[in-house]
């Protein structure tokens, strides 16, 4: 429903919008944290081999998407719930050529789709870039596209969303 308003409001804006796009940089230093879970270190992802894992989204009993390999779990990334983040919603989660994906949107009057890019890279899913969208609903002609660079790229392993969600306004 949300990206069905979203087209509709981004219809609706066409031609007369004012779009700002940008590419910056972030600057980060991987944490471990309780949100993100690894699985054993014996457990690589193979990268020469893009059918040998899978990403799968989980609703119950807490969303989370992740990395799967036959019937072991590789590495799971737990999503904020709704009240942590206003609105907030998974998108799409789906492997691309070279990685995997995660889209999620999030907020009340300011609204923010963010899409989180892994490369699969030393046997490990690695986040490299994030792609962000943004506008204020008060003011939906006025939006902003930025593609973020993640330097250093952060193993999905130490990766936390919500350090993401809670920046998101500064992307």
């Amino acid at each position: 429903m949300r990206r069905l308003i979203l087209i509709l409001l981004l219809g609706f804006v066409g031609c007369t919008s004012t779009k700002t796009e940008t590419t910056q940089v972030l600057n980060t230093t991987p944490q471990n944290n309780a949100s993100s879970k690894t699985g054993p270190e014996t457990a690589p992802i193979d990268c020469r081999d893009p059918d040998s894992y899978q990403v799968v989204e989980v609703r119950e009993p807490k969303q989370a998407v992740n990395i799967v390999s036959v019937d072991k779990v590789l590495r799971s990334v737990e999503m904020p719930s709704e009240s942590e983040f206003g609105n907030f919603g998974l998108g799409s989660t789906k492997k691309i050529k070279g990685g995997a994906e995660i889209e999620v949107d999030w907020g009340t009057r300011y609204y923010y789709n963010l899409r989180f890019i892994f490369a699969c890279k030393n046997n490990d899913l690695i986040l490299t870039n994030i792609a962000v969208e943004s506008f204020d609903k008060g003011n939906p002609s006025k939006w902003t596209k930025n593609n973020v660079a993640i330097k250093p790229p952060v193993p999905i392993g130490r990766f936390n969303i919500a350090d993401y969600l809670k920046k998101s306004a500064s992307l």
